[in-house]
């Protein structure tokens, strides 16, 4: 983890409503030594919030109220992270009770970023609910809260768990080590992580950013001698739509297969990509592009990345 103390000269409350707008906050420890509020960058990521429980027994609060839609799914997403190597416990309370407790810790967030997900459905018509999320203390050891996006969204069906801010956490979330670049957000069709898809649970979706510029998956890995490496995709289609998935390795073009109706049977595709040829070499770098092709709906969606040496 990299930690930058550098805040920007803003009031408390000015950074909290920057970073999360319509949200309050209360009993956040405030010390000289350790300042809270708005983190320039922390995990990589930018204008993150800081918060620390007042106290053992008093948990830092995020607050806002909303009514809650009727006749649709709603979801409040959280983007959350840690201190290095230390925990703190992310309560949900809607009305004051408590609806759901995470633990978020080294073995959640991978030293990176976690979406954690809240599901307000329950609540649904109800008129001005007062939804709380606590920074709580469990062991009063650096219980610091990081917060990078609090987003409700609401969905009838297939809820996307990402918003538009969050592709690269969704991506580090079901995919650690690899990155992402050059994935088009569009307010109107959110990337990044979504709930539900062809009967798959938790998977990303992704979009080229332009015609002429694929969206790119990358790793780095070392690849052994004497074993046979073989990468191995799960992936699909928009509904009656395809786009092309292009594997470069150290930037040569690998393999390139059309992921469409025919493969994907209206549900999911594996792929596999023998690295074997690459035997031997350090920090190859393996590439995965979901490029365009006719520029109607090449909506990527993956499931799985899963690179396996014997």
């Amino acid at each position: 983890m990299l930690l930058t103390e550098h805040l920007t000269p803003l009031t408390f409350e000015d950074r909290v409503t920057k970073i999360l707008p319509g949200w309050s906050i209360k009993n956040c420890e405030m010390n000289s030594h350790w300042a809270r509020g708005l983190q320039e960058n922390y995990c990589r990521r930018k204008n993150v919030l800081r918060t620390h429980p007042l106290s053992q027994e008093v948990p830092c609060t995020l607050e806002r109220r909303m009514d809650i839609p009727a006749n649709r799914s709603t979801f409040l997403h959280a983007i959350v992270s840690n201190h290095p190597n230390r925990d703190w416990v992310l309560v949900c309370r809607v009305n004051g009770t408590v609806q759901k407790t995470v633990t978020v810790n080294e073995e959640l967030t991978k030293a990176g970023w976690v979406s954690v997900t809240f599901d307000l459905t329950p609540f649904a018509s109800e008129k001005n609910v007062l939804i709380e999320l606590e920074n709580k203390a469990n062991d009063w050891n650096h219980e610091d809260g990081y917060w990078a996006n609090l987003t409700i969204s609401p969905s009838q069906s297939s809820p996307r768990v990402a918003s538009m801010y969050s592709v690269e956490g969704a991506v580090a979330e079901l995919f650690p080590g690899w990155t992402i670049k050059n994935c088009e957000m569009n307010p109107q069709w959110p990337r990044g992580m979504r709930a539900d898809y062809r009967g798959k649970k938790n998977v990303l979706e992704t979009h080229p950013l332009s015609q002429e510029v694929p969206c790119t998956l990358g790793y780095r890995t070392d690849i052994p001698t004497g074993k046979k490496t073989t990468l191995r995709v799960v992936v699909s289609n928009y509904p009656n739509c395809d786009w092309e998935l292009v594997c470069r390795v150290n930037g040569v073009i690998h393999r390139v297969v059309t992921i469409d109706e025919k493969l994907t049977k209206g549900g999911w595709a594996t792929g596999t990509f023998d690295l074997t040829p690459f035997a031997g070499r350090k920090n190859v770098r393996i590439e995965l592009e979901n490029k365009a092709n006719g520029w109607h709906h090449e909506t990527a969606f993956w499931a799985s990345l899963t690179i396996q040496s014997r």
